[in-house]
Order: structure tokens, then C-alpha cells, then sequence
């Protein structure tokens, strides 16, 4: 059995309508690289690479990545002198 890189597999996989159609089947990304593998099997193949699955990020590390602000998680002191003249700059405007 010749090996083969991932990449060498993929461009046989664009060739060939068949092949594609069967991977393209599956379900999920678990069932797609069991069949990938019997694919290449199938045709004579060893693949090299096994492509690993994609997972979901955890929701504590999505908060990390997702960007975004959050004015709760601030630490911010109440009597600092910045947040007075901020507050009390706020307070004028919505008085006008």
C-alpha cells in the first residue's frame, strides 16, 4: 500500500465525483475521516496525515477569543477621581 500526504488524497478527491459524493455524505466530521480513510484504503492508499476532528471551544475559552466588551467584569473603584468627574460629567449632560 503507497502511502499518500492528505493533500495528494484531496486533489484524487476533486478528480473524482464518486469519492466526493461518499465523503460529503457523512454525517459528521468523525464519520467523514473514518470514510476518508477507507477511501484512500480503497484505493490502493496509506494515508500519511490523519486529519484530526474539529472540536467546539469550551464556553471559557470562547470568551477569551471572541472579542467583544464587557463593562461588568471591569474592576473599578467607585471613588476614584476619574469616575467622579466621568459621573458627574454624564449627570450634566442627561440634565441639559
Amino acid at each position: 500500500m503507497e502511502k499518500i500526504r492528505l493533500k495528494e488524497f484531496a486533489e484524487l478527491l476533486e478528480q473524482n465525483d464518486d469519492l466526493r459524493q461518499q465523503l460529503r455524505s457523512c454525517p459528521d466530521a468523525e464519520t467523514a475521516l473514518a470514510e476518508m480513510n477507507r477511501l484512500a484504503e480503497a484505493q490502493g492508499y496509506e494515508l500519511d496525515e490523519t486529519p484530526v476532528p474539529l472540536e467546539a471551544l469550551p464556553d471559557d475559552a470562547l470568551a477569551s477569543v471572541a472579542g467583544g466588551f464587557e463593562p461588568a467584569a471591569l474592576d473599578v473603584n467607585p471613588y476614584s477621581w476619574f469616575v467622579t468627574l466621568f459621573r458627574r460629567l454624564i449627570q450634566d449632560k442627561k440634565e441639559r
